[in-house]
């Protein structure tokens, strides 16, 4: 049951992080293209608009954020529960991607965005977990699974 705790602990401490990670890498973005003053958010059109005019710097600098934000997350997590790396990894992954792809319908993107905003999160928390794996080694007394076989307790 501890361990089931850490695990749900680590995850909203990723959400937190990431999700605090998007919104600083997103910052200048909004300097090189804001919003104009008159624009209303419930006009789809306009905000349609908006977005065609964006420049490619401005688009890009959403889709790194939307890479990083998963990376910074998985390595808290993986810091904080040190086991099952991959598992949180795509954990953290997938929730960053639904909350891309819940994004989609607020707002229009363009199409290379959209499949950035799906595939990223899912290779950065990947990468992350499997660095995290080599920079945060497993908390000692948990079994491994190299352990077990060496004392011909694996199935």
């Amino acid at each position: 049951m501890k361990q089931i705790l850490w695990s749900i602990l680590a995850i909203f401490a990723a959400f937190f992080v990431g999700g605090l990670v998007v919104f600083l890498v997103e910052i200048p973005g909004y300097f090189l293209h804001p919003l104009p003053p008159e624009l209303k958010m419930d006009d789809q059109a306009a905000l349609a608009a908006h977005m065609s005019k964006a420049p490619p710097l401005a688009m890009a600098n959403v889709a790194l954020a939307w890479a990083l934000g998963p990376l910074a997350g998985t390595l808290v997590a993986c810091l904080i529960v040190r086991r099952q790396y991959v598992v949180h990894g795509l954990i953290i992954g997938a929730i960053f991607a639904i909350l891309d792809a819940l994004n989609f319908g607020l707002f229009p993107h363009p199409l290379w965005l959209m499949v950035a905003g799906i595939v990223f999160p899912f290779l950065t928390s990947s990468a992350a977990a499997a660095l995290a794996q080599r920079l945060f080694p497993a908390k000692p007394g948990q079994p491994q699974p190299q352990d077990m076989r060496e004392k011909n307790m694996a199935c």
